[in-house]
């Protein structure tokens, strides 16, 4: 094949590896309604486009529990005993056109009103579960204006990434080099906080059939600010997924577990938890798992849930991160209604079946929710109450 012939058609695979998610869209339907028999919040169904309810933009000073804010997409901030975590905090959204292949833009202000009401003065670590653009593009502004104390644990791609900025550089850890040891967020004299991870390597199921977007390895130190860079450099790496423990003030039992994971998973692709000695077989307390592609991982949620044994479901990573802020929201590409309802159902099935003793937050959700499960609408607070110790 001639140069230029060879060159037309990388162009034409590149559209075409593109915009079929987007054409998949047009043809099954981006979703956004959650049916009424479902939830146990809302007497008719729940549409994400136009709801209604008060997201409560701070957390209650009375609180002495555990606090979580959904900040969308796969965003969270947990607060325990006065620190902070945060996870894939993501604000800037870009059309899949400029994904595929514009450069990319920090939307400045979406990123200030998204982190309006996280104290980031108490941020003791950011976490990014794998370095695509919608869970690491965010990290650098969040990192210098709002989390200035904060570490930050990447993969080594996403560590890549980030060599362009010489003070981020040094504040960031890398994921492959700590894998399955806990690792504890602490202060800026060593001083171990009350919070510590442990990082699992976690394949990321295809976005979609045939489809694995920036699935590679980013190798070579990035020189050059971001936004000269284009969005579809920003590769996966070696995806992770987190469990999270909030630990006490004395004793080495934690008080709540937390399971962690940005992207669906496909079956056999985690080590069972009760296989890895450091999990000492405690079951978890919350998992936080993505809905975004499940269709496409076999066995993909209910596998896991057996495994993980959780008390309730945080249900994220569902909105079209391709739209901006400010539009109504919907599902992500290929997640219709049909598709985001049965793995609710499915997440209902095991989760009421496991025999535990249920978790719910401590006040009615905003969005839709359910005795096994919660989707969070973004910016909302969940509050859960100091567990027994």
């Amino acid at each position: 094949m001639k140069g230029g012939d060879a060159m037309r058609t990388r162009r034409l695979n590149w559209v075409a590896y593109a915009t079929a998610p987007a054409l998949a869209a047009l043809l099954v339907g981006c979703g956004h309604t959650i049916r009424a028999d479902l939830m146990d919040n809302y007497p008719s169904d729940f549409d994400f486009r136009s709801f209604s309810c008060n997201q409560t933009s701070t957390l209650d000073e009375d609180h002495a529990g555990i606090g979580i804010r959904f900040l969308g997409v796969s965003g969270l901030y947990v607060e325990w005993n006065g620190v902070g975590l945060l996870t894939a905090p993501f604000f800037s959204r870009a059309g899949l056109f400029r994904v595929a292949f514009g450069r990319a833009r920090w939307d400045r202000a979406a990123i200030e009103e998204g982190m309006r009401h996280v104290p980031g003065d108490s941020v003791a670590g950011i976490l990014a579960a794998h370095s695509h653009h919608d869970h690491l593009f965010d990290v650098p502004i969040v990192a210098r204006d709002f989390a200035g104390d904060a570490k930050i644990y990447v993969n080594r791609s996403g560590a890549t990434m980030l060599a362009f900025d010489q003070d981020l550089e040094r504040r960031t850890v890398v994921l492959e080099e700590v894998a399955e040891d806990w690792v504890w967020l602490t202060d800026g004299e060593g001083k171990r906080h009350p919070i510590r991870f442990l990082a699992l390597p976690s394949p990321h199921a295809r976005q979609a059939p045939g489809i694995r977007w920036a699935n590679g390895e980013v190798q070579k130190p990035w020189s050059q600010p971001w936004e000269d860079t284009r969005l579809r450099r920003f590769q996966s790496g070696q995806p992770f997924a987190f469990v999270i423990d909030l630990m006490p003030s004395e004793g080495t039992e934690p008080v709540f577990r937390i399971y962690y994971q940005e992207a669906a998973t496909i079956a056999g692709g985690l080590t069972p938890l009760r296989d890895i000695p450091a999990l000492e077989g405690r079951p978890v307390d919350l998992a936080v798992l993505c809905i975004a592609s499940h269709h496409l991982a076999k066995d993909f949620p209910e596998r896991l849930l057996r495994d993980l044994e959780p008390r309730h479901v945080l249900v994220t990573h569902y909105e079209d991160f391709f739209r901006r802020r400010e539009r109504p929201l919907r599902f992500a590409p290929l997640l219709s209604d049909r598709r985001a309802n049965a793995f609710l159902e499915k997440v209902g099935d095991v989760v009421e079946n496991l025999g535990r003793e249920p978790l719910r937050p401590d006040r009615t959700p905003c969005g839709p929710a359910a005795s096994a499960w919660t989707m969070p609408v973004p910016g909302e607070w969940l509050h859960f109450e100091r567990p027994a110790t």
